[in-house]
């Protein structure tokens, strides 16, 4: 397996499998999945155009879009330092794919940007990829080691929360991400997720055993 999709890809899919203390089915699907999620890590940062531009209009980032990158970054920093602590690996892979794909929006950034909103990404993705994040770190022309480095602090005030995005998973793999008001109930919440297109596509004509919705963090829906 390590040969055909990496080390990297291996490890991510052992802990993003489920809880850790579930017992779990294989399958190699998920590993693929894993895989697609680093490439694409890959090549973003391997095609990321750095401005050298470091104004302090640019840094202050005033624009909405920067904005929402720096508070899902602090969202995603107290999560999973959260999860972590709490050894929920794959809720925490699952919060790195949200923040990813608000990160993938910007197409070019300033050194600053990369200081504040990247490399804090890339040390939380070193604890699950460590091979791909160091090749990275140093792609970015980070001085010394990512495994050496301390572990991103998050900013309460930088939070914003009013609305969410939560992790949409069945059968404890990530099917779909939905943006919903915090602290919304489970009953509207799982109206809005079951009429999502890529969760009904897998629980098409299966029954389904559990909803479980951890607050403000993850759903998952068990089918057999």
């Amino acid at each position: 397996m390590i040969k055909e999709y990496g080390a990297d890809s291996f490890r991510m899919y052992e802990m993003f499998m489920g809880p850790l203390e579930d017992s779990k089915p294989w399958n190699t699907d998920g590993i693929k999945g894993l895989r697609r999620f680093l490439d694409k890590n890959w090549n973003y940062f391997n095609n990321l155009e750095i401005l050298e531009n470091d104004s302090p209009e640019i840094v202050e980032r005033n624009d909405p879009k920067g904005s929402l990158c720096e508070s899902s970054l602090n969202i995603i920093i107290k999560a999973i330092t959260d999860n972590i602590e709490n050894f929920r690996f794959n809720t925490s892979i699952s919060a790195l794919m949200i923040y990813f794909k608000d990160l993938g929006e910007w197409k070019a950034l300033t050194k600053q940007e990369i200081k504040e909103l990247v490399n804090p990404y890339l040390i939380m993705l070193s604890t699950f990829a460590p091979h791909i994040s160091e090749e990275l770190w140093n792609k970015l022309n980070n001085k010394g080691f990512i495994c050496q480095q301390e572990w991103p602090e998050y900013n309460e005030k930088l939070i914003k929360e009013d609305k969410i995005n939560l992790p949409i998973q069945v059968n404890g793999k990530l099917r779909a991400t939905l943006e919903v008001e915090k602290d919304i109930s489970e009953d509207n919440l799982k109206k809005q997720v079951l009429e999502l297109e890529n969760v009904n596509k897998f629980i098409d004509g299966k029954e389904i055993v559990k909803f479980i919705y951890i607050k403000n963090k993850i759903v998952n829906i068990v089918i057999k």
